[in-house]
């Protein structure tokens, strides 16, 4: 028997090769013959939704409704999206979220749709190694460990953030609100915790006709590196040790299009660009 899930009413659901098996209500090792329904392809995982049941498999899922493992109902869902890693699998209470090779996928109440759609595109997504990728749902957002590094992407937001950091394994502990990760050598530790790491964050191209030879930037910890770049040709760099403005170029011809890379360790709130310190404003980007 493979990837066990807890149905409501005290039902079990799992499978075991192509058939899909129900327990007893509130009996777990009872499973009898008669509430097995068998798939057409081969089941991957399984993730509890609204109303039922996911089969997340080699193709399309299948939706199982009922509550009663006597009356269980399989339809082929309407979306061409295959499951390529059974640990990728995390269920949100409304529907399944879920690696498929188009990207991270989400299927259940309201619909289905790939969620990353609008950030990568298939080849971008293979990237991050889906049929390695580990899931874990915490306070909305999506975490997310390959065999390489990470990510974290925010279901309210659609803001995706890879992570250098990868782990085999992890659990997400609601009593003690919080995320355990384990590391290759068994070091237990708690995800997002203790002081900040650096992060780059650099802008996409940015429209506007000037030469920043001004900058400020608002952020909660300083030293902030800033950069800029012609296309992906950097063109200059300054670093800003409080919210003072400074110099940030000297000057140079304007600029139609350009990108703004910023590292920093803490939160930034904003970056302000201008063309001189005549300038009455700062340009907020």
């Amino acid at each position: 028997m493979r990837g066990l899930v807890a149905l409501p009413g005290g039902v079990l659901a799992g499978f075991s090769g192509k058939e899909i098996c129900f327990s007893e209500p509130w009996l777990p090792y009872a499973w009898p013959e008669k509430y097995r329904l068998t798939m057409n392809l081969q089941p991957i995982g399984l993730g509890v939704i609204e109303g039922g049941l996911a089969v997340l498999t080699t193709g399309k899922p299948v939706m199982i409704a009922g509550s009663e493992p006597d009356s269980m109902s399989p339809a082929a869902a309407d979306f061409d999206q295959s499951c390529l890693s059974a640990r990728s699998i995390v269920s949100n209470g409304s529907g399944v979220i879920y690696a498929s090779p188009d990207g991270l996928c989400y299927l259940g109440a309201g619909g289905s749709r790939v969620l990353t759609a609008d950030t990568l595109n298939a080849r971008q997504w293979q990237a991050y190694a889906p049929t390695t990728l580990r899931g874990y749902l915490f306070e909305g957002q999506y975490i997310g460990f390959y065999d390489g590094g990470g990510f974290l992407f925010d279901l309210s937001t659609g803001d995706f953030i890879p992570l250098s950091s990868t782990f085999p394994a992890g659990f997400v502990d609601e009593q003690r609100d919080s995320v355990y990760v384990a590391q290759a050598d068994g070091k237990v530790l708690r995800f997002n915790s203790g002081d900040y790491m650096a992060a780059t964050w650099r802008s996409a191209p940015l429209q506007r006709t000037m030469s920043p030879a001004l900058a400020k930037v608002v952020a909660s910890r300083y030293p902030v590196t800033l950069r800029l770049f012609d296309g992906d040709t950097l063109v200059g760099e300054a670093t800003a040790t409080s919210r003072a403005a400074f110099r940030f170029l000297p000057v140079q011809r304007r600029r139609d299009v350009f990108k703004i890379e910023v590292e920093a360790v803490g939160p930034v709130q904003a970056v302000c660009l201008a063309d001189s310190f005549q300038d009455p404003e700062l340009t907020l980007l």
